[in-house]
């Protein structure tokens, strides 16, 4: 058996060239540097908390202006907001705002004063409806692409800022960010606390979760691992113990690290395109670096699971009967199908770090990883060809 003993995603001489590339100083939302362990606490949203990708229904655009909203503001994501603004979006049109009334307010309060819903757009965290039942999320727009991606923001900013300097400062206040996400991360179920029907994902979509959450959360338990192993903060374990049952340690290991594997071997709500969910969890099993089933899931058998999980989903199952004979992947257009190769190819690196050699036991990998110097033309540039490319030409591809 073999646990943890240290910094595990890189080595020792990577380790070192991350540090010295890395800011000194925390690189986190504004007021979050200063903030206290309560105000951290309290930063991190509830996960009942609507997240909606999009505002209210395309065919609608805003309350006010209409479509005019997607020509003016551009593409799928037209509204503004900000992380100084709490609670609101503003049209690109008009400039006004929504929701009217005070949502922070209403939350502090417990969300459940009726008097505070006021004006003539409120939004309890569900949405506001229109006259011909339409529901627009105003808050859970805001919640979604701005003060969640400032969370994992703050908790990636201020672990690199400790991995960087060694100051137990930048430490603590990662770990409360972190122990708080971690008291959420199990109620996540982003098809019933979203906006986009019975789909995979956490707090994100599952297209999402892997990348900007599983991933860089990974990266920063890793970070603070030494200060978590160390365990001396005695006014970090004195907070943490006022908010839920587990230290601090074991807050992070348990209810974010272990409820990452657990959801990822019995559910598909990490499921996503070929090779991104395999991609994160590798990040993880190697972030994770612990043998000894005491703890939980342990690295082999996220290994394991990755390769061979008797699925459509295992890399087996990828590598043997999903590409090609000249390698070439099965999502067919060359965008995509480039995008899992090279996801395949950091695996097996994640993978050979983990002690199991992806190349040695498929060495139709070597294909998979190779066909791109055949399909690329005239050094620098790939057929456009479906997803790939426009008629002005497309770059590489590899």
């Amino acid at each position: 058996l073999c646990a943890k003993e240290g910094v595990s995603l890189l080595t020792p001489q990577e380790a070192e060239a991350v540090k010295a590339a890395l800011p000194q100083t925390p690189q986190v939302p504004v007021g979050l540097e200063k903030a206290t362990d309560e105000e951290l606490w309290d930063y991190v949203p509830p996960a009942s908390l609507r997240r909606a990708v999009f505002l209210g229904p395309t065919e609608v655009g805003c309350p006010v202006h209409g479509k005019e909203v997607f020509r003016v503001g551009g593409g799928f994501y037209p509204w503004l907001y900000s992380a100084d603004k709490p609670w609101q979006v503003k049209c690109p049109v008009g400039g006004e705002t929504y929701p009217s009334n005070d949502f922070g307010a209403y939350l502090k309060g417990g969300m459940k004063d009726k008097a505070l819903l006021t004006g003539d757009y409120p939004d309890d965290g569900t949405g506001w409806v229109d006259a011909k039942g339409n529901r627009f999320f105003f808050v859970g727009y805001w919640v979604f692409h701005q003060r969640w991606y400032d969370v994992l923001r703050a908790i990636t900013g201020f672990s690199n800022a400790y991995f960087a300097t060694g100051k137990p400062e930048y430490a603590h206040k990662a770990a409360v960010l972190f122990c708080a996400l971690a008291e959420q991360y199990p109620q996540m179920k982003y098809g019933e606390q979203g906006t986009q029907g019975n789909i995979g994902g956490m707090i994100l979509p599952w297209c999402w979760e892997n990348q900007s959450v599983v991933t860089p959360m990974s990266t920063a338990y890793d970070r603070l691992f030494p200060y978590l192993k160390q365990d001396n903060d005695q006014a970090l374990r004195d907070f943490i113990k006022t908010k839920t049952d587990l230290p601090p340690r074991q807050q992070i290991e348990q209810r974010f690290m272990q409820t990452i594997a657990k959801t990822e071997l019995n559910t598909d709500m990490y499921w996503s395109n070929e090779c991104d969910h395999q991609l994160a969890f590798a990040d993880w099993a190697l972030a994770w670096d612990n043998n000894d089933p005491a703890d939980g899931v342990t690295t082999k058998q996220a290994v394991d699971w990755i390769v061979n999980n008797g699925g459509d989903n295992s890399l087996e199952e990828l590598i043997l009967n999903c590409t090609y004979r000249d390698g070439f992947p099965c999502e067919g257009a060359i965008g995509y199908s480039s995008a899992v190769a090279g996801r395949l190819v950091e695996v097996a690196e994640r993978l050979r770090r983990c002690g199991y050699d992806l190349f040695r036991q498929y060495p139709r990998l070597k294909q998979i990883a190779g066909c791109w110097i055949d399909m690329s033309l005239a050094d620098g540039h790939t057929p456009s060809i479906g997803d790939a490319g426009s008629v002005l030409g497309s770059g590489r591809a590899w």
